[in-house]
């Protein structure tokens, strides 16, 4: 429900626009949203419709477009991608990758080790992974994408 206090933003921060522009009515929103933030379209568009009574906005069609998680490897510079449906790494274009030795992937910081432990001396078992490279495994990575939330465009009268 975490929906919720989102949309309560975005109303503000675009009725303050419109506010600003001298518009009176808000008539468009596109918001571009991170895989990762799992924002449910649906449940955004009910709250924004709810909250949005009596303001600027209200009536407004929102335009959700979801950002693909994409991460770096901070080793070689490879991109990307992670399918968190069926939890499986993707290359740059989408197919995924055939090595089941490599769906899993590591935390960025460890390796799982043969004990089902992540090596870092705390005892963390490796059950849910997070994706690694899949030509350097023990490289760390960075997430360039995919945690995004941001309104695109505004369209006032």
């Amino acid at each position: 429900m975490h929906e919720m206090a989102v949309v309560t933003s975005i109303i503000d921060a675009i009725c303050e626009k419109a506010a600003e522009e001298g518009a009176t009515r808000v008539v468009a929103c596109a918001l571009h949203v991170g895989e990762i933030r799992d924002i449910h379209e649906d449940l955004l568009q009910k709250y924004f419709d709810w909250f949005s009574r009596g303001t600027a906005a209200e009536g407004v069609q929102v335009a959700m477009h979801v950002i693909p998680l994409r991460y770096q490897c901070q080793e070689c510079g490879r991109i990307y991608g992670y399918n968190l449906k069926d939890e499986r790494i993707t290359d740059p274009f989408g197919d995924p990758l055939e090595d089941p030795a490599f769906q899993e992937g590591d935390t960025g910081d460890h390796v799982e080790r043969e004990d089902g432990t992540c090596g870092c001396g705390h005892g963390h078992r490796m059950a849910k992974q997070r994706p690694h490279c899949f030509d350097h495994p023990e490289a760390s990575i960075a997430v360039i994408s995919g945690t995004e939330l941001f309104i695109g465009d505004i369209g006032i009268i």
